[in-house]
């Protein structure tokens, strides 16, 4: 019985022996491909802007290193979606700190959590899911009109969202730009950075600066929230200018 139980120890030692010997090569980079796969970050969305910019901008903004795989609608149908890589069955998913993260927003919140760039207070809870519900709508409304085959249905989308909501959403959106104190602070929320500010920038960028749109949409942007356009054209020049102003880092496609 004696012998049993030594024998049983000595098992046991080996294997923490082993275990922990496995994490210092992961740790020191002298590892696996198993290990280097751990420590892999890496963003899986389509090659367009859609619900995968944000967290492109956030992530280089944090300065973390990471791989943009970007993939077009069939090579997702075909060698991806059923894959076992994407819990959900969608896009974007996260690899990062050797777990996998799915939804968007979850995402977006959670790194900008790491960074200390969260609302401190309840009130400021507020105004900043407030910006970002509000901005979401209107990139739903935003969609309608990019994406589908159905051409007319696209045209009158567009027409929906120049003609009804930009009128009702931005002179609400730079009502409350003022009343939070983002056009003194430089910031949306609480006088620093938040998830809002990124999901805002990134979106209305998309909406309002792209050059098949800026002609168009831009004007009724400086119209109903001059302030808000102009923080916008603030972060993309100088504090976000490492992003936006360099086209490797985001998709060519129009939408």
């Amino acid at each position: 019985m004696a012998r049993i139980l030594t024998l049983r120890w000595l098992f046991l030692f080996a294997l923490v022996v082993f275990c922990a010997a496995s994490g210092d090569k992961c740790a020191t980079g002298e590892s696996s491909e198993t290990c280097e796969d751990e420590n892999n970050n890496r963003l899986w969305y389509f090659d367009v802007y859609g619900l995968g910019d944000t967290i492109r901008l956030v992530l280089h903004h944090a300065g973390v290193e990471f791989e943009d795989n970007r993939f077009d609608g069939e090579e997702w149908r075909r060698d991806l979606k059923y894959s076992g890589r994407f819990p959900l069955l969608q896009v974007p998913v996260l690899e990062y700190e050797g777990k996998t993260r799915s939804q968007s927003q979850a995402i977006i919140h959670y790194l900008c959590h790491q960074n200390n760039w969260m609302p401190s207070t309840a009130e400021e809870f507020y105004q900043d899911t407030w910006f970002y519900d509000t901005v979401r709508d209107m990139a739903k409304h935003f969609s309608q009109g990019v994406y589908g085959n159905d051409d007319q249905a696209k045209g009158a989308a567009r027409a929906k969202f120049l003609e009804e909501i930009l009128p009702i959403y931005l002179p609400q959106l730079e009502e409350f730009f003022v009343e939070s104190g983002g056009s003194e602070s430089g910031y949306l929320v609480g006088g620093k950075l938040t998830p809002s500010t990124f999901f805002l920038v990134a979106k209305f960028d998309v909406f309002f600066y792209h050059e098949s749109r800026k002609a168009t949409y831009l004007p009724l942007l400086k119209t109903y929230a001059p302030k808000l356009s102009q923080f916008i054209e603030d972060k993309t020049s100088n504090e976000f200018a490492g992003y936006f102003q360099d086209e490797t880092k985001r998709p060519k496609r129009d939408n």
